[in-house]
């Protein structure tokens, strides 16, 4: 953590802003404001932009004020916290598999034997991992499971505060007790990585190891030493990909609660578009 985060963190009476801040002082958590729009895998959209920073500066979100629950059932907080780990709707499955199809771009560039979703992987277990993985280097089976996790969790927020990454800490110990326990067919050796990102952005330590480890083989293959090259470009189009499903599941509720909660097409314009 920086001096300046720190100090924020110190001067800050809530405990849900120090966790914000700790995992905004993550390594990578801020890479999509330094990147260059030169492609559609590294650009946000006007809206998608607004709403990530909203996040970042834990600023109320305007057209929450307008909505007094979500579809569930559940209160909403102007923050957007909620909205973002929402069962329903959708918008976590749909952020976890954009965040897998990116992992699933890195091993295919570094051209590494893997599969998405394997069935029939494991003994008496229907259980799939997200990404499959055999390593010719040490003829092992590695197994990669997505995960993203949110600071301000009820059960985690505190201990967040007060913490760097435990948030990610915490969803991957329990993605590795899961996989502890299970066995692959053919009583093949297996090696279970839990590649988690928390919601505002911070990486867990393991997903920075196997970024790391791949990068590794990059500069391996290239024969040259671009590690750092490598690491930035993938660090910038993870962090975009996370911060445009944010924007994406927050944006696609809150116009759905709107207009359920509107009279008139008219006043879902009025309301969404202009507040």
């Amino acid at each position: 953590m920086s001096f300046a985060t720190a100090h924020m963190v110190e001067n800050t009476a809530s405990p849900r802003d120090a966790a914000r801040l700790r995992s905004l002082g993550g390594k990578g958590a801020g890479s999509w404001l330094n990147t260059i729009p030169e492609s559609a895998k590294f650009a946000l959209s006007p809206y998608e932009f607004r709403l990530a920073c909203l996040l970042r500066l834990g600023l109320s979100l305007p057209a929450v004020r307008w909505i007094e629950q979500c579809d569930c059932g559940t209160a909403l907080d102007e923050m957007g916290y909620h909205l973002l780990t929402c069962k329903k709707g959708g918008g976590s499955v749909w952020s976890h598999d954009s965040i897998v199809s990116e992992w699933d771009d890195c091993l295919r560039q570094l051209q590494i034997h893997h599969k998405k979703e394997p069935r029939d992987r494991y003994n008496d277990s229907n259980n799939r991992p997200d990404i499959a993985v055999f390593d010719v280097g040490s003829g092992a089976n590695v197994e990669l499971d997505v995960a993203l996790s949110h600071p301000w969790a009820s059960d985690i927020v505190s201990q967040a505060a007060e913490k760097d990454g435990a948030a990610a800490a915490r969803r991957e110990d329990r993605k590795t007790k899961k996989y502890s326990e299970l066995k692959l067919a053919g009583m093949s050796s297996m090696r279970f990585v839990p590649l988690v990102m928390e919601h505002f952005g911070r990486w867990g330590e393991e997903a920075t190891k196997y970024l790391q480890e791949l990068s590794r083989r990059s500069c391996d293959d290239a024969g040259n030493n671009n590690c750092n090259e490598f690491m930035c470009f993938w660090r910038k189009r993870f962090s975009i990909t996370l911060q445009r499903c944010n924007a994406k599941t927050i944006a696609k509720k809150i116009s759905i609660l709107t207009f359920n909660s509107c009279n008139t097409v008219d006043d879902f314009v009025t309301q969404f578009y202009i507040h």
